[in-house]
C-alpha cells in the first residue's frame, strides 16, 4: 500500500483481531516527506487508535482484521 499525500488529520480507535505483526505506518508530512507516524507491534484483542484514512488501516477494515471503534479527532 503507498502512503497517502498528506497526513492523517483524523483518528479512529480499532480492535485489531489479527496475528502479532509488527507495524509501520507512513504517510506525508505537510512538507511532503513521508514519515512514519506509527511503529508498533500489533497484539490480537489491544485497540490502537490510528487514522481513518490511511489506506493500509482501510484495507485491514475490509480484510476484518481491525475494527473501527468510534471516531476521535487529533
Amino acid at each position: 500500500m503507498s502512503a497517502p499525500s498528506t497526513a492523517p488529520t483524523e483518528f479512529c480507535d480499532y480492535n485489531y483481531t489479527g496475528p502479532v505483526q509488527s507495524v509501520a505506518l507512513k504517510a506525508k508530512d505537510t512538507e511532503g516527506k513521508l514519515t512514519v507516524f506509527f511503529e508498533g507491534t500489533f497484539h490480537p484483542g489491544k485497540t490502537y487508535t490510528l487514522p481513518c484514512n490511511h489506506p493500509t488501516v482501510q484495507a485491514w477494515v475490509c480484510g476484518q482484521i481491525l475494527t473501527q471503534k468510534e471516531v476521535t479527532h487529533g
